[in-house]
């Protein structure tokens, strides 16, 4: 962005103003995670022009949601440098901003546009379309919001509707699908081997149906971003046509086998990104020579010497992000009650899930999803379930699971039950070697690509172990075992607690009860009170996460403190894992802000604005209302867990002893 780009709006209110006049819906967001604050936040009414601008004024970061409700306004939102860099070669001319001094929004008026993410075959995204045809929730941050680390976001050149292109949806579509793909091309580039890449990737396009010249500039414009020398940018278009007049012929090319050696997941990524059918057929040619084995070396060391970051969490206290899992217990015990909680809990989050169910059917599931309150549109968009699939051991079975995989990109992955799909694919559970190998296949390639995975399975009569060899332990890296302790059905609530009996990051704690059963026509499933802190309906807040913000408050005030000191602090009061949680929920909330690796509590906004009484920033429904009073009244603060973590390497940043990272990231809501 130039300097004249940079000449931004500085007038909160006028800004504010012009988006109203522009007919757009403004959200307030959370200050940490940018996400719309409340429920059902897509079908609620935006901002009034007050309430916006009180929230800009207490430093709220505001956002503007897309489609239809804005005059169909949408946002390519750039998240890749080599996107970024690209950009102005792709899409239309229009009105831009971004934030420390980068444009990363391109903004757009498209009738009829609809959302598509584009994620690399790390599962690291591209490009987000930001548009939304059917009234399904899409925003993006606008100014005068400010982002924690770099800086203001800015209109570059100034906030001028009159600069904003419209463009018809299906050319707006293609523009940002050949920059995903010349984005993702780029963002592979090896530094040796780039002949045989760029004949595999041209062989590979071609193939699939893409026109040569439209090619050529594909890949000419993801040469230049990555400041390959002119002879490269020439050869490889040259490439492109001497592949076509191959194919054309009928000589052998190199295409998508080549190219998923040499970056895993590319071929397929490229035929959902431009629209193009698969070359099934493709044609092997040469074989790069660099050792693909050597090149997925882990440097140990240097992971020592920075510190490692403590385990994601994909449900606080249950699942942890891109493990496997272990559900077992006895017939009647809860077990799918249990996992579809979980999944639901997955599509609230807007999360994908794949269910394999070869147990229930989906008469079954149905029914209690619906009597567990599930929104039959999540259920729709974010549930892919698969009834009886035919999940078994041969090369073309593998290869749909993969690419499902692939395609998906799901969250968590659910297999109901272990002992139906290690029969379908011919294997034995009593024979440990087939349990590795069946574990290969499937669940280790779904952690490959970052996706937690949930086995059900069975127990023997003596119902404290899974049925089977004792592989099954081996291979999981959490595992629970369900004791029903109190008899539930249609019309009692009982009682279940999930017993912890393997946890390889030692992150999980001993057990966590449900309340399982029927209940006026529903059916509960959920946490019970004390075993997971509910959080208050009015602010979001446990008390540990009042007991934490108390710690930093009292003992180390305007000061601040570094998180070992701060974790240390709160050390009697609860454990690590619980610390680490309640320091994301508390800056995701605004009530703590980080500044130099150092946490300070955040001042409180109310009072500050005689309008704040009616801009609800501090009504009792507000989502920020209450957060700073009270602390020191939680008198009755358990303990909490005393485990505390022992292994070396140090969380990143710290010393063994005082563990440091950015936590995992939670849920907002109950728990």
């Amino acid at each position: 962005m130039t300097a004249s780009e940079r000449d931004y709006t500085p007038n909160p209110a006028k800004l504010i103003g012009e988006y109203f006049e522009e007919g757009w819906k403004l959200l307030r967001l959370h200050p940490e995670t940018k996400k719309p604050v409340g429920k059902e936040w897509q079908r609620k009414e935006g901002l009034s022009q007050k309430v916006a601008k009180a929230t800009a004024e207490h430093g709220i970061p505001i956002g503007v949601q897309v489609g239809e409700v804005s005059g169909w306004l949408c946002c390519v939102d750039l998240d890749s440098p080599e996107a970024i860099k690209l950009a102005p070669h792709f899409l239309p001319a229009t009105l831009k901003a971004g934030k420390g001094g980068e444009v990363s929004h391109y903004v757009y008026y498209s009738e009829g546009l609809d959302y598509e993410g584009f994620r690399a075959p790390d599962n690291s995204e591209l490009i987000s379309l930001k548009a939304a045809s059917n009234g399904q929730g899409h925003q993006f941050v606008v100014a005068p919001s400010v982002h924690p680390t770099k800086g203001p976001y800015e209109w570059a050149g100034g906030f001028d509707s009159s600069r904003i292109a419209r463009v018809g949806s299906e050319d707006l579509r293609d523009s940002v699908r050949h920059l995903a793909a010349s984005a993702l091309i780029a963002g592979a580039l090896p530094e040796k081997g780039r002949h045989h890449y760029s004949l595999a990737v041209a062989g590979y396009l071609l193939r699939s149906g893409l026109e040569r010249d439209r090619i050529g500039e594909i890949m000419l414009h993801a040469w230049e971003a990555e400041n390959a020398p002119r002879d490269g940018i020439v050869a490889v278009v040259r490439n492109v046509h001497d592949t076509a007049e191959k194919l054309e012929r009928g000589e052998p090319i190199t295409g998508g086998p080549t190219l998923d050696e040499l970056v895993p997941g590319m071929a397929r990524k490229l035929a959902r990104f431009l629209g193009l059918q698969s070359a099934a057929n493709d044609e092997e040619g040469e074989r790069e020579s660099d050792n693909a084995l050597l090149a997925g070396r882990f440097d140990l060391g240097a992971a020592m010497t920075k510190g490692i970051d403590p385990p994601d969490e994909l449900e606080p206290n249950i699942l942890l992000k891109g493990k496997i899992h272990h559900l077992f217990g006895p017939s009647e015990s809860g077990k799918t009650f249990i996992a579809l909680w979980l999944i639901k809990r997955r599509i609230e989050a807007r999360q994908y899930v794949i269910f394999f169910d070869s147990e229930n059917g989906q008469r079954t599931i149905t029914e209690r999803l619906g009597q567990m309150g599930a929104d039959p549109e999540l259920v729709r968009k974010y549930l892919v379930y698969l009834p009886f699939p035919d999940l078994t051991a041969s090369a073309r079975s593998r290869r749909d699971f993969y690419n499902a995989l692939d395609e998906i990109a799901p969250a968590l992955i659910v297999f109901d039950s272990w002992a139906s799909f290690l029969s379908a694919a011919g294997f034995s559970e009593n024979e440990n070697s087939e349990i590795e190998d069946w574990d290969n296949a499937h669940t280790k390639r779904a952690k490959q690509r970052g996706i937690a995975s949930l086995i059900l399975d069975h127990t023997p009569h003596d119902g404290i172990r899974s049925r089977g060899g004792a592989r099954k332990k081996e291979v999981a890296d959490v595992q629970w075992r369900v004791k029903k302790t109190l008899p539930f059905n249609r019309d009692t609530v009982g009682e279940v607690i999930l017993v912890l009996e393997k946890d390889r990051e030692g992150w999980m704690p001993g057990s966590v009860t449900f309340s399982i059963g029927g209940d006026g026509g529903e059916m509960i499933c959920r946490p019970t009170a004390g075993t997971i802190e509910e959080p208050d309906k009015t602010d979001g807040l446990t008390p540990k996460d009042r007991k934490a913000l108390e710690v930093l408050r009292v003992e180390f005030g305007v000061a601040g403190a570094r998180a070992t000191e701060w974790q240390k602090a709160a050390k009697r009061h609860m454990s690590a894992s619980h610390f680490y949680r309640c320091k994301s929920t508390l800056i995701g909330r605004g009530l703590v802000v980080e500044n130099e690796s150092r946490f300070y509590p955040a001042p409180d906004p109310s009072g500050s604005d005689n309008e704040s009484s009616e801009s609800g920033l501090d009504k009792p429904n507000s989502w920020n209302s209450h957060l700073l009073s009270s602390y020191s009244h939680e008198s009755n603060e358990s303990g909490g867990n005393t485990y505390s973590h022992r292994s070396p390497p140090p969380y990143r940043g710290e010393s063994e002893s005082n563990p440091e990272s950015t936590p995992p990231d939670d849920i907002v809501g109950e728990v």
